[in-house]
């Protein structure tokens, strides 16, 4: 819809920087001699190169809102989000998609909870340039600050990056750290591995807190 949009939106620039020449080229004799076939001609090639400027830098794959990289980000978040779901199949498990309502940067992207503690997920389909890597680990500590404040006292809350690369078995569990919080780092395999493992686990979490997590899952669907 949105590549309609814009496609759209190109489309209609084009027409209104031909219609520009006409027009101008037939009030040139009414009003002044300045406003003349050179001056259309002028505002025609602005209109279009400025289109086209707009439409190339869509385009690039380094631009965040390029559609094949929103496509690539949909698709790994939908991955992930399949993945938890999938590996939670035990008791006073729960987990909460782009959660809104608690966060305190943007969106969560997935919220977790097992019998042992709950993940607080952030997904990326491609590799984090070296100098947005920091913000990204700000945005996940301060998330996960913002869920551990949300849950009763004591819970244990964990910050993630799931890297969703397409050559995901390269990637090793990695640990960060930004201020005070803690945040690991996996691919879907090792999220998949260490989500299951814990599904299984004894019960140590409040029961609550998985019935609390649903509703948020509900309350951003």
């Amino acid at each position: 819809m949105l590549q309609l949009v814009m496609l759209g939106t190109a489309g209609a620039g084009v027409a209104i920087g031909l219609s520009i020449f006409p027009l101008f080229y037939a009030i040139s004799d009414v009003i002044n001699e300045w406003i003349g076939p050179l001056w259309a001609m002028v505002a025609y090639f602005a209109t279009m190169v400025a289109v086209l400027i707009t439409i190339w830098m869509l385009d690039r794959p380094s631009y965040r809102w390029n559609f094949e990289n929103l496509r690539k980000s949909v698709k790994a978040e939908t991955y992930v989000g399949q993945v938890v779901e999938y590996a939670i199949t035990a008791e006073n498990c729960a987990v909460a998609h782009s959660v809104t309502e608690i966060a305190k940067v943007g969106d969560i992207d997935h919220i977790v909870a097992t019998p042992v503690g709950i993940w607080v997920i952030e997904t990326k389909y491609k590799k984090v340039p070296r100098k947005t890597f920091s913000e990204v680990l700000r945005r996940i500590a301060v998330n996960t600050d913002a869920v551990r404040k949300w849950a009763p006292d004591g819970t244990l809350v964990r910050g993630c990056l799931v890297l969703a690369y397409e050559n995901e078995n390269k990637i090793k569990k990695r640990n960060y750290s930004f201020n005070k919080e803690k945040i690991i780092v996996l691919n879907i395999n090792l999220l998949m591995y260490n989500i299951r493992s814990e599904a299984r686990a004894k019960q140590s979490l409040d029961e609550r807190i998985a019935k609390d997590i649903w509703k948020l899952g509900h309350v951003t669907e």
